[in-house]
């Protein structure tokens, strides 16, 4: 219905709803892969410009963490100079993640030097 107002009005549906043309901002994602391809695909991502990353993940601690670690010193040893906080991480475990395994890779990446901004899924929905 506020569609048909709006064009009614012959207003776009932002501007008839009050908001402001703004850009829209999204994440590329890297999907479950080796870490080394995991990497490669994270700095065409960052040498093309993008905005934030979302990393697929929701295997073991181990791989899960060796996947972010190696992405981190691919974009570290490429772009020595770059913050940290230039690109952010989205996680994405895909319900794939126990309760034990989440809560250890989450408390594992406060050990690498880099932004997380959330973590998507990372347990089942009945947990």
């Amino acid at each position: 219905l506020y569609d048909i107002a709006a064009k009614g009005a012959n207003m776009p549906l932002y501007h008839f709803l009050g908001g402001s043309k703004r850009p829209l901002v999204t994440d590329e994602t890297i999907y479950i892969d080796t870490p080394d391809r995991m990497a490669d695909n994270a700095l065409r991502i960052y040498e093309n410009g993008g905005v934030a990353i979302k990393v697929k993940l929701g295997t073991t601690v181990k791989d899960d963490l060796d996947r972010l670690y190696t992405i981190e010193r691919a974009l570290d040893a490429t772009y020595p100079h770059r913050s940290s906080y230039d690109i952010p991480y989205r996680l994405d475990a895909n319900q794939g993640w126990d309760y034990v395994t989440a809560s250890e890779v989450l408390r594992q990446t406060r050990l690498i030097d880099h932004q997380f901004q959330y973590c998507e899924q990372p347990v089942r929905r009945q947990d």
